[in-house]
């Protein structure tokens, strides 16, 4: 090893059962996936978790993170491997709420960049409408039902609408909506 051949040396002491040594020379070598690896064949699932995040494997290390239940350093990793809307669940379990209604708005923002007029298909509506509700159920859950209304609305729930309305203050939109609905004797 004074020549520096921690490769080398890590490979051998894989192939010789000395994994701990192993993970210490793919780790000397900057080989942290490898070592990730080796740590992860140890059972050591946080230090591999670590070793995939700073390899730039964040979705191999959210699945590590997700499965110790450490829901909010998962989904920051999810978040970095580019799975926004699994980040924003994630969030969600790990009690971030407002974090998680932000990346849905995001995803909201992106999904409706499209041109007027341009052709959306059936899997992106059904997605937007689903971020919309996430929005709306998340808004309501930290009570900001003024922010809520109009993503119930987008999502076509108007009953959560109409009382995210009428919660908010606004009794005239939470009426509008119950009118459209033929429901007067609830406006």
């Amino acid at each position: 090893l004074k020549g520096g051949h921690f490769d080398l040396a890590a490979r051998l002491a894989e192939e010789m059962g000395d994994l701990p040594n192993a993970a210490l020379f793919y780790l000397k070598s900057g080989d942290l996936a490898a070592a990730g690896e080796m740590e992860l064949k140890q059972d050591n699932r946080e230090k591999a978790a670590w070793m995939f995040n700073k390899a730039g494997q964040y979705a191999r290390a959210a699945e590590l993170l997700e499965g110790l239940d450490q829901f909010a350093a998962a989904a920051e990793n999810y978040r970095k491997g580019g799975f926004r809307d699994k980040a924003a669940i994630l969030y969600v379990k790990a009690g971030k709420e407002a974090l998680a209604a932000s990346i849905f708005e995001e995803l909201i923002e992106e999904l409706s960049r499209q041109e007027p007029g341009g052709y959306r298909s059936e899997a992106e509506r059904s997605m937007l409408l689903k971020y919309h509700r996430y929005c709306g159920e998340l808004h309501m859950k930290t009570d900001r039902p003024e922010k809520a209304a109009p993503h119930f609305e987008l999502a076509l729930m108007n009953d959560q609408a109409a009382e995210a309305w009428r919660r908010a203050g606004h009794t005239e939109k939470a009426a509008d909506i119950l009118l459209r609905l033929q429901r007067p004797e609830e406006a």
